[in-house]
């Protein structure tokens, strides 16, 4: 461009054309600005040692985080646990996507923990008696319990595929954003008739690896431990489902026809069906708690950091001598 300046200048000057001189001149101020943003863009958003990238990796820290799972080791997410992403470790990036991965894997574990809550109660629900000639199926209202948990289970399919999609979304900004968009930015912002172009995707790309990130990772560190009170309640309401189950009656063959074996369950039965009970009641506060806070950080949290994203490109756009028209999107 700096050469095809010097030509238009030149022929300016042969010419006697005053047009083509000022244009010469207006374009190498340009050539000029696009020198200092490169310079710039190199200093500050470097992927491993610019300074900008460098304050916002600070800002996450090393510390590990956890999420309580059911029955099982609590998931931790950290920057430093990026699995077999390919994304550098102690980056604000690989905490974000840590972050997701570990409400991705609560989802998993809640949605198998209700499964065999709804398998069971569905077991029990059916479960009837000959009494001479009158059959009695004692625990058939457990059927609106058994309809409840599939609404939930269809809530957590959905919130799990957007936690996977947001997941997919930050490995492909990794992938490209820093090292396909934002070089072919700067190359098509040094040029005259792809100036506005080159400027709008340098600004995606400085909005999608940088802002969109740190954003999430926030999100992540607010979080906090907003799952324990709910999983403690759906562990110990499996472990009482579990009780009433009389999977032990049939996993073992000669006790089926044992009439002890059948006599001890009912026996237990009604114990264990009143401890049930308190669980059930407990359930819907605990279930509208856990669903809402996923809610909020899979689809509420997200939206909001993608709102700031789309300012902070529209306003980087026009640092970089574009515009990105957003309607009535206006801040």
């Amino acid at each position: 461009m700096t050469v095809l300046v010097g030509i238009a200048y030149l022929l300016g000057k042969v010419l006697q054309q005053r047009k083509f001189e000022d244009w010469a001149k207006k374009e190498f101020l340009q050539v000029i600005i696009s020198a200092a943003l490169v310079g710039g863009l190199v200093f500050l958003f470097h992927p491993t040692s610019g300074a900008l990238i460098t304050v916002f990796n600070g800002l996450i820290g090393p510390e590990t985080h956890y999420v309580a799972t059911i029955s099982g080791a609590p998931i931790s997410y950290s920057s430093s646990e990026c699995g077999l992403t390919g994304i550098e470790p102690n980056t604000v990036m690989c905490f974000a996507v840590s972050y997701l991965t570990a409400l991705s894997g609560l989802i998993a574990n809640v949605f198998s923990t209700i499964f065999t809550l709804n398998f069971v109660l569905d077991l029990l629900s059916k479960l009837s008696f000959d009494v001479i000639v009158i059959e009695i199926t004692p625990l058939s209202g457990l059927n609106s319990v058994v309809q409840v948990f599939n609404t939930i289970m269809q809530s957590l399919v959905f919130l799990g595929v957007t936690v996977g999609v947001e997941i997919a979304l930050m490995k492909f900004i990794h992938s490209v954003g820093l090292t396909v968009l934002l070089p072919i930015g700067v190359v098509l912002r040094c040029f005259f008739a792809t100036r506005r172009i080159g400027g709008a995707l340098m600004a995606i790309a400085i909005g999608l690896y940088v802002v969109f990130p740190l954003a999430i990772s926030l999100n992540g560190l607010m979080a906090g431990e907003a799952f324990d009170d709910s999983i403690a309640l759906i562990e110990k309401t499996l472990n009482d489902v579990n009780a009433v189950s009389p999977a032990s009656i049939y996993t073992n063959s000669s006790a089926i026809l044992n009439p002890e074996a059948w006599m001890d369950y009912f026996g237990r039965m009604g114990t264990n069906i009143d401890t049930l009970s308190d669980d059930l009641k407990q359930l819907p506060a605990m279930y509208f708690d856990l669903i809402s806070s996923l809610v909020v950080q899979i689809i509420f949290l997200p939206f909001l950091s993608l709102m700031i994203t789309v300012i902070a490109i529209k306003e980087l756009a026009m640092l970089f001598g574009a515009e990105i028209s957003l309607g009535k999107f206006e801040v």
